[in-house]
């Protein structure tokens, strides 16, 4: 059979950089077909045949399943250049790009979606919600505590579409860990919101009895019921989920602190209600336990 630089209209690969010789074309599950190199496929994929094993032509391209978009980005990581840069591609087009590098064996390609996918679930739930999809189908549990709690402020009706029908065991694994996470951010909200430092004051002063005789009240420090409230309104403004860890929240503290505009409580009680709540901190929910 003639080789594809013997034939007028031979197909360019998609890195534009490239000199290689196209040996090889490859079609796409919508119809697009990319020049390609065989040693180059031997060389950077384990899934793809040997040279010595395939021949082909225009009219006769090695098929794939992947859609164009994905076909196009897999060829390019088979190549000694730069990778592409996945971050302005949709979240659709690096999960299906994961999953070919993943069953053609091209991992170079199969790392940097799986950093793509760390970024782009940061840009919103519905994202995240994806890549946390994604990675119980594939049994991977990378990341994925970092990843699910972006989720948890959609709404039960919107995963359980997200999901679909095919995968309601995945959107029970969800929901079980939605009601502990939803637990356990409100055992942390109370442990904030708790005020330890409690001040007694002369309720009735009678100077015909002894100090002693004195009735008194117990009243909450004014001053700490206002620094709580500012840690946690900087805290809710700053982390883009419920639970920061342990050293934000002491940076938060500091912080608070030093603001001009924050009387600072008397110190009796600000050290126990610290590391109180960063005991809860230390332990938060965990989807791999």
């Amino acid at each position: 059979m003639p080789s594809l630089e013997n034939q007028p209209h031979a197909l360019a690969c998609p890195v534009d950089e490239c000199s290689f010789t196209v040996d090889i074309a490859v079609k796409s599950s919508d119809g697009r077909t990319f020049g390609a190199h065989m040693k180059n496929l031997e060389w950077f994929t384990e899934g793809f045949p040997l040279g010595n094993s395939v021949t082909s032509t225009i009219e006769e391209p090695v098929v794939l399943m992947e859609n164009g978009d994905v076909t196009e980005l897999l060829l390019a990581f088979t190549h000694n250049s730069p990778a592409p840069d996945l971050t302005s591609r949709s979240l659709d087009t690096v999960i299906g790009l994961a999953d070919a590098a993943d069953k053609y064996g091209v991992y170079h390609a199969l790392t940097a979606c799986r950093q793509t996918m760390r970024l782009l679930s940061e840009e919103s739930e519905r994202n995240a919600l994806g890549v946390l999809k994604s990675k119980l189908a594939h049994s991977n549990l990378e990341d994925i505590d970092y990843i699910a709690p972006m989720t948890m402020k959609l709404k039960i009706e919107e995963a359980l579409d997200f999901f679909g029908e095919n995968h309601t065991k995945e959107f029970c694994r969800w929901l079980r860990y939605q009601q502990t996470y939803l637990m356990a951010l409100e055992k942390y909200r109370k442990a904030i919101s708790e005020l330890p430092i409690r001040h007694k004051l002369p309720d009735i002063v009678d100077p015909k009895r002894p100090s002693w005789a004195n009735i008194n009240r117990t009243v909450v420090c004014p001053q700490f019921a206002n620094f709580s409230r500012s840690v946690l309104a900087v805290l809710e403004e700053t982390s883009s989920v419920g639970f920061p860890t342990p050293t934000t929240f002491r940076r938060t503290v500091k912080f608070v602190e030093a603001l001009p505009g924050v009387p600072t409580p008397c110190l009796c009680g600000v050290d126990a209600w610290s590391e109180k709540v960063v005991k809860i901190l230390e332990d938060p929910p965990k989807w791999s336990k």
